[in-house]
């Protein structure tokens, strides 16, 4: 009941009891203030502008999704972050993309799916303004789900390429009966296996592809080229045929791009693991090596390889300055986490090459520091024969023991 001693015919203010569509002022957006003046003395007032259609629009056809206009999204990097050169505006467009949903019930989940093709549904104009605009909506919104919505335990995701491919994700998301059991995001290990067998045409795409990933390749270029080495993007560029072989530095280069890119949308390792060159790039995520001295030492290692004097790998390792790791690290070799002191002990596989890999004792350290996902950084699983066995091993212990 409004108050009696008030003149409400005269003051400009009205106590709203129901649902009140936002009044139009003029050309000004719809602005509110918010006061909270707390029983203890604190008080906090707070101004908020929404969103609407411009002056003189209808507010009430306003799109379902507020949006803004366009801007330029940073990229972040791996912390410690290499010194990377600026990432270049052209490359190749993605082929396929990821939209992330979640919510806070598998309810919610299948809602926000329906929401989406709801926005597809209302945006089917946009197909006419030609390719190039649709696949740009399409980029923005995947773009933006990934890094401007909170993320909640029941999850799922479309993996698409075009309009239809998304609608056709969104609605068997929408229509299931009942999802997956929520539950908090596991820890995630990281794999790096030692082999780049016909990995440097996926190396050529990703860099042609990716701005993150080409921005560290170019970087390792340079440090090569200073080095007197050959150059990496003439090893990617594709003259010896699709099914070329990536060298140590190569093989690096790609792990350490693959591991700048997943990082670029959030996705960090809890636990790294590398085998044979692999234990480099796994020593660079874990923070244990810069960029630089990582490129370095595979140089060296490459030439350990067909060399059994270890002068090189001595003159490599005096310049390389260890830290400590930032990120668990399992050395491949003894399948056990590397401590601080025995970073130049171990020096990254570097006195170990062609030494048997310790797979079940990986296996198990990943599993007592209760690994829920195994990741392997590469284009696909490029490893020895062996090495295959650590993903199938893992998978066989979780299946056994306690989740």
């Amino acid at each position: 009941a409004p108050n009696p001693h008030l003149d409400w015919d005269r003051l400009p203010v009205r106590v709203t009891s129901e649902s009140t569509d936002w009044p139009v002022d003029g050309g000004r957006p719809p602005r509110a203030a918010v006061s909270a003046f707390g029983i203890s003395g604190a008080n906090a007032h707070l101004v908020v502008e929404g969103y609407g259609a411009a002056s003189g629009a209808d507010r009430s056809a306003g799109a379902a999704f507020p949006e803004g206009a366009p801007g330029t999204v940073a990229i972040s990097f791996p912390d410690p972050g290499p010194d990377l050169a600026p990432v270049p505006e052209s490359h190749v467009p993605r082929a396929v993309r990821l939209l992330p949903l979640s919510g806070k019930s598998d309810g919610a989940l299948r809602a926000l799916a329906g929401r989406y093709l709801s926005w597809l549904d209302e945006r089917n104009g946009a197909a006419a303004n030609g390719r190039s605009a649709w696949e740009s909506l399409l980029a923005d919104m995947a773009w933006t789900a990934g890094i401007g919505r909170s993320h909640f335990a029941h999850r799922a995701g479309v993996v698409f390429h075009d309009a239809a491919s998304l609608r056709a994700g969104l609605s068997a998301t929408a229509d299931r009966s009942n999802g997956p059991s929520g539950c908090e995001p596991p820890k995630t290990a990281f794999v790096y296996p030692g082999d780049g067998d016909t990995a440097a045409a996926a190396a050529e795409a990703l860099y042609r592809g990716e701005p993150v990933a080409r921005a560290l390749f170019d970087r390792c270029d340079a440090i090569l080229r200073e080095e007197g080495s050959a150059s990496l993007l003439d090893r990617l560029s594709g003259e010896s045929g699709p099914e070329r072989t990536l060298d140590d530095p190569a093989l690096y280069a790609l792990q350490c791009a693959l591991t700048a890119l997943w990082s670029s949308v959030g996705i960090r390792p809890s636990v790294v693991v590398g085998f044979g060159a692999g234990e480099l790039a796994a020593a660079h995520a874990a923070g244990v090596l810069d960029l630089e001295g990582g490129i370095r030492l595979a140089v060296a290692r490459e030439v350990a390889k067909t060399s059994a004097a270890t002068d090189d790998i001595d003159r490599a390792l005096a310049g390389i300055a260890f830290s400590a790791p930032t990120v668990a690290l399992v050395s491949g070799v003894t399948g056990r986490a590397v401590r601080s002191e025995e970073m130049l002990e171990t020096a990254c596989g570097l006195r170990h090459v062609g030494e048997p890999t310790a797979h079940g004792q990986c296996i198990r350290t990943l599993a007592d520091r209760a690994v829920g996902v195994v990741v392997e950084i590469g284009p696909r699983w490029v490893g020895r024969p062996d090495d295959r066995r650590l993903l199938a091993g893992f998978r066989g212990r979780r299946r056994r023991g306690p989740e």
